[in-house]
Formats: C-alpha cells, sequence, structure tokens
C-alpha cells in the first residue's frame, strides 16, 4: 500500500496491554507509590466514548453509529492460510445520505477485520482500525473532499522506517486529532497526527516502551495518557502534557486496573 489521497466523486468516497513496566531506575518514587496503593481510575477526567454497534456475518462486518455505516464485503480466498482465507474486499461508508467505498482488496496487505472506528471532534475525519495478519492498520476518511489516507504508510514514509503496526488511537476532544501508538512487536512509539494540516508531532520518550496498547485523551485536549509495556508483562500508565511537551510515569497497572482503563474506550 503507498500512501494515498484519492478523491472520489460526490456519489462513492473511497472511505471510510498486554503488560507494561518501565525499569526500576526509570520510575519515580511518586509511580511506584501509586502502583502500591492501586488507584481506582478517575473516569470523570476522560471525554465518554463515542458508541458503536459491531454486527459479523459470513460476508458482512458492519458498523454503526453516530450517523455512519461501516459496511465490509468479505470474500473467501481459500488459497490462502486458513487464518487468512476471509479478506475484506470493499468498505461502504454510508454517512448521512451520501455512500462511498473503499476497495481494499487492492491494498498490498489483506485486511481481516475491523477493530473499530470513531469520528473527529468535528466529525469531518473517520477513523477505521482494521486487522491484517501481522499487525493493524488505521485508515483515515475525510467525508467531506474525498480524501482517505492510510496512516501506517504515511507514518512510514515520514520515519523512514517500516511500521508493523498502529496498536492503538484516540481523538482529541477539543481538535481534530489523532493519538497513535505505532511500531513493531519489540518497540513501541507514539504521535499525534493532525490531517487537515498533515503534520506529526512525535512524543518525546522515557523508555524504550515495548507496546502500547492504549491512548486516551483527557477532557481538556492538553493531557493525552497512555500504558505500555516494558520490561515484559509489566505495564505503567504514562502521562504527556502538549504544553511542556514532557511525558512522566504515574503509576503501574495491574490487570484489573488495565481493564478499567480498557472500558473507557470502548
Amino acid at each position: 500500500m503507498k500512501y494515498t489521497h484519492i478523491l472520489l466523486s460526490s456519489a462513492i468516497l473511497l472511505s471510510s496491554l498486554s503488560m507494561l513496566s518501565v525499569p526500576q531506575q526509570s520510575v519515580s518514587k511518586t509511580a511506584v507509590k501509586s502502583s502500591v496503593e492501586h488507584k481506582v481510575v478517575d473516569s470523570s477526567i476522560y471525554p465518554s466514548a463515542n458508541q458503536f454497534n459491531k454486527k459479523v456475518s459470513a460476508n458482512k462486518i458492519v458498523w454503526t453509529g453516530m450517523n455512519v455505516i461501516l459496511e465490509a464485503d468479505v470474500v473467501n480466498k481459500p488459497d490462502q492460510a486458513s487464518f487468512e482465507q476471509n479478506v475484506i474486499e470493499s468498505i461502504k461508508v454510508a454517512v448521512g445520505e451520501q455512500a462511498y467505498i473503499i476497495n481494499t482488496g487492492k491494498f498490498d496487505d489483506q485486511l481481516l477485520d475491523i477493530i473499530s472506528m470513531d469520528v473527529s471532534r468535528s466529525k469531518t475525519w473517520i477513523a477505521i482500525h482494521t486487522e491484517r495478519s501481522a499487525g493493524k492498520t488505521l485508515i483515515l476518511v475525510n467525508v467531506k473532499t474525498g480524501k482517505f489516507m492510510v496512516l501506517n504508510d504515511h507514518l512510514q514514509e515520514e520515519r523512514n522506517q517500516t511500521i508493523e503496526t498502529i496498536a492503538s488511537y484516540h481523538w482529541s476532544p477539543k481538535r481534530d486529532e489523532i493519538a497513535i501508538s505505532f511500531g513493531n512487536t519489540e518497540k513501541s512509539s507514539l504521535a499525534i497526527y493532525n490531517p487537515s494540516k498533515d503534520s506529526f508531532h512525535f512524543l518525546p520518550r522515557t523508555t524504550n516502551y515495548i507496546s502500547t496498547n492504549l491512548v486516551l485523551w483527557q477532557k481538556n485536549g492538553n493531557i493525552l495518557d497512555y500504558i505500555s509495556e516494558y520490561p515484559s508483562d509489566q505495564l505503567i500508565l504514562f502521562r504527556y502534557n502538549t504544553k511542556t511537551n514532557q511525558v512522566k510515569p504515574v503509576q503501574k497497572i495491574n490487570k484489573q486496573e488495565w481493564a478499567q482503563w480498557y472500558e473507557l474506550i470502548h
């Protein structure tokens, strides 16, 4: 897949953690103390998640919500490995009275499922999070202009390196900016992307995260929380301040606490 912007007709638009812990020397005393206390998630500081419903049949995957309908056509390819036989050939996006199509069957890497979807604050952009046999792909669709992009490919060109997956994402509650975690099976990084300006801001790193499977804006739009893994099977909540461009560890996370944060975005 090449990084793509495609303008379609008004009738058709190609559209639309595991556990982490930072090494002991990297974690502040405050973070360690917090982990012992096992603080309950304060959900009041986070925006409410938009609600969507998913239905799956033999040849369809359908997501609905926020006046948007995503309908993926699934075809069977018996010549492929068993776990890759059912692939998404196209995604139809209906927004109000308009309908748009993404021909995903032409992608180099076949899509196997739509994991989630969400709309930006202005409802101009739709994020479609999809699963491949190895990794996840994030597609952004502008429902006003007919442009779409495979963000993995755009990020790969920006970083000049292979991007195996965009593991998680979250739209800002204040502006059309999307926070993402990306990387491969050994290293995770984070960025904030503004699709209107086509610009990335890459977050500073405090350690070599293995994975980051949750990113979550606070209501004020200035603070981004994320939960990352390092070393293996250990998790820590980090907090990034967009005004100071600084990251700090907040607390270690156990399985129960992870589940509470996960519920905030689903």
